[in-house]
């Protein structure tokens, strides 16, 4: 049986593999809503849901965007200690 601390190790790289599959497969799909968004506009019965008008949108895709850049530093700050 393995100790403790090595068994710890196994089910964090577990979790740091499951996030890093996560964020590769959720990233392009930001991305095609967001250019979607760009192109088209958000419907203006989601603009009214959220109080906002139309040129709003730029705030929401500035903030998607800064999340999900985040996101992606951790995870590849979470493969890189991977890795190691």
């Amino acid at each position: 049986m393995l100790p403790s601390h090595q068994s710890a190790d196994r089910a964090l790289k577990r979790v740091i593999l499951f996030t890093l599959i996560v964020a590769v497969i959720t990233f392009p799909i930001l991305i095609i809503q967001l250019l979607n968004i760009v192109v088209f506009g958000w419907p203006q019965s989601v603009l009214n849901k959220l109080g906002m008008r139309h040129g709003d949108e730029s705030l929401i895709i500035i903030s998607a965007l800064f999340s999900s850049a985040v996101f992606l530093l951790l995870a590849a700050q979470a493969g890189r200690n991977l890795l190691r």
